[in-house]
Parts: structure tokens; sequence; C-alpha cells
């Protein structure tokens, strides 16, 4: 089974981990990662640019692909 969860994570923090650790439970985590303009019109900044964002969430275990979310 696919579980999504979808955000910005900017920046990626405990709570984010957690929420995906815990998706992981139920199958395989696909994370929908919004886009930097996406980031400006909510917050007004970027704090970590989507490719590093990426990245990161890449790395994590419980994370099985990153897509991006044209908004």
């Amino acid at each position: 089974m696919k579980i999504l969860v979808s955000g910005g994570f900017d920046p990626l923090h405990v709570g984010h981990v957690r929420l995906i650790t815990e998706a992981a439970r139920y199958g395989q985590v696909v994370v929908a990662l919004n886009s930097d303009a996406w980031l400006k019109r909510k917050k007004g900044y970027v704090f970590m640019h989507f490719q590093d964002r990426k990245e990161i969430l890449e790395a994590l275990h419980a994370v099985e692909w990153v897509i991006a979310i044209d908004d």
C-alpha cells in the first residue's frame, strides 16, 4: 500500500520525522513536496530550497520516494 504525506517541510523537523515514520507503519511512504513558490505564498520566504528539502527527505529510511507538487 502507498501512503501519501504532503507538505513544505521547511525546515524538516522532528514532528515531520515522526509523521513519516508513523505513516511507514501502514505502507510505502510517498512524500508530495511543495515548491519554493508555494512556500513564498504561504509564509513569505523559503528557508531551505526545494532540492535541499528533497535530498533530506530522500535520505530518510521511511521514505520510498519524493514527488514534486506543481502548485
